[in-house]
């Protein structure tokens, strides 16, 4: 799961892993007056996907921040994460043309649904400001993050929020975690 969550940004590993693909770890391993403890932090990563290569070197700066990065210096964290929850399907894809379950007409679907167990956390995909959070229509427990000027997102049939979440924050949350 760590290793997900270095290459987060750039792939899929719910949907985009591929029969082929590789992946080389460089890792710690802890020892305590010679005894073997157990496994550390990822120093650098690397994975190959549908043939394309990603690389990432972990770095802590003199702040004592630490993140990973590629070969050329860029941050491995993007404007958006690739996957915002664990989960076991897709119950409803993007589409145009799809027939709505309960109207029974064709209308379209602008999201995607991911099936989760009850109680899985659910990551912001960036960071953002929640502008929303309460019941919406069809939707349930709903929560909308805006990101930037232009984009929000929507994550919706919540079962229930995390504690001590704000109903509506205008200050900036980083990767903010939200529960289904």
């Amino acid at each position: 799961m760590e290793l997900a969550g270095v290459f987060g940004w750039d792939i899929d590993f719910a949907l985009d892993i591929r029969k082929g693909d590789q992946f080389m770890v460089l890792y710690e391993d802890k020892y305590l007056d010679g005894e073997f403890i157990g496994h550390g932090d990822i120093l650098a990563a690397e994975f190959t996907n549908n043939g394309k290569r990603y690389q990432a070197i972990r770095y802590t700066d003199a702040g004592g921040k630490t993140d990973f990065y590629s070969l050329d210096g860029k941050s491995m964290r993007k404007a958006f994460l690739r996957t915002p929850v664990e989960f076991s399907r897709i119950s409803s894809r993007f589409s145009n043309g799809r027939k709505h379950p309960i109207l029974n007409k064709i209308r379209a679907h602008k999201g995607v649904d991911y099936a989760a167990a009850r109680g899985t956390p659910i990551k912001s995909t960036g960071s953002g400001k929640i502008i929303h959070r309460g019941k919406k229509g069809g939707y349930g427990k709903t929560i909308i993050i805006q990101h930037g000027t232009q984009y929000n997102t929507l994550y919706a049939h919540l079962s229930n929020y995390r504690k001590g979440q704000p109903r509506r924050c205008l200050r900036k949350w980083t990767w903010y975690e939200m529960y289904k």
